[in-house]
């Protein structure tokens, strides 16, 4: 390996004993300096180097500190109307990311230079240092380059300021290039999407567009993730608590105090004809009074007097019945 990558390993494990030393003693000495100044070398030579600097006359590298954290809009004298929450003062994002704020400064600091590209080197609690790289348009060196004298075209002024360096693309969110660019790309063929679906867990698509329909209908178990079942009713998950009800309650099944149709131990039965294996909208009998017995009505219909259940009297129902 070149000596390129070795500083570029080292730069890669910031938490290393070595650089967590040297970032801490540079950060303590970039705090003395003014928040923009020149350097006479880049503080990382491999960076600059894939970023465009080469080591000769016209490149200048600039070190800026921008303070971190989102800002505060400027309100003269502290005039302001209402409450704290719609005045807009604090809690303003930006729109653009640091490194952007960064090239914009050193670019009105520097307004004969052009900015090329810009990297990170530190960061502490308050601040993050970048270093900027800028090019002399008006030197011969740069001028006679035949890779860089594109950058002496004059509409590249202030091209930091446009959004058309390497952060400015990516704060617009320009991180693609070429045709449909814009669009959402699909796999290339003969590759695995990484759609997942939550309906069955397959790979390839979403839960709205799932073949296996009959476990969104059966209801899926959110412990053993098992269709069938659901949670309260899972075998892995131990014994089952006794269910939250009132005593007063009545099961419309067995038609017992003390529980409720789902916790019923019985088989379900038809409310309609009394038997089992369907359910009352599944009949295909007549309906049938549950108060009188007759056909023709249901219960709520009857015109006669509510029948207890539990002792066979009327005038009220099982669940106000004095009967133990």
């Amino acid at each position: 390996m070149g000596a390129y990558k070795y500083l570029e390993e080292l730069w890669r494990k910031k938490q290393s004993d070595a650089m967590r030393y040297l970032l801490r003693i540079r950060s303590w000495e970039y705090r003395q300096l003014p928040k923009v100044c020149r350097v006479t070398h880049p503080t990382r030579p491999d960076k600059a180097r894939k970023l465009g600097m080469k080591a000769k006359q016209g490149y200048v590298v600039y070190r800026v500190a921008i303070r971190r954290g989102g800002r505060k809009r400027p309100n003269p004298k502290g005039i302001v109307y209402g409450k704290p929450k719609n005045q807009g003062i604090n809690q303003l994002k930006n729109r653009r990311n640091l490194r952007v704020i960064a090239e914009c400064r050193v670019g009105r600091v520097c307004p004969n230079l052009r900015v090329l590209n810009s990297y990170w080197v530190n960061q502490d609690a308050t601040y993050k240092y970048y270093e900027v790289i800028l090019v002399d348009p008006n030197h011969s060196a740069i001028r006679n380059d035949p890779t860089i004298n594109w950058i002496v075209n004059p509409v590249h002024k202030h091209r930091e300021c446009r959004g058309l360096t390497a952060a400015g693309r990516h704060a617009r969110g320009m991180t693609k290039k070429g045709h449909r660019a814009n669009k959402r790309i699909e796999p290339a063929e003969g590759e695995e999407s990484q759609m997942k679906c939550y309906n069955c867990g397959g790979v390839g698509h979403k839960a709205r567009d799932c073949p296996s329909n009959t476990q969104r209908r059966e209801g899926v178990c959110y412990k053993c993730g098992q269709p069938g079942h659901k949670a309260f009713e899972c075998p892995e998950g131990g014994e089952r608590r006794a269910p939250r009800v009132s005593r007063n309650v009545v099961c419309h099944n067995c038609h017992q105090m003390g529980h409720i149709a789902r916790d019923c131990p019985n088989e379900p039965v038809c409310r309609n004809c009394g038997q089992s294996g369907h359910i009352a909208s599944e009949c295909k009998n007549e309906r049938t009074c549950r108060n009188c017995g007759q056909t023709g009505h249901i219960a709520r219909e009857c015109p006669n007097a509510p029948v207890c259940r539990k002792c066979g009297k009327s005038g009220h129902i099982a669940r106000d019945c004095d009967q133990e």
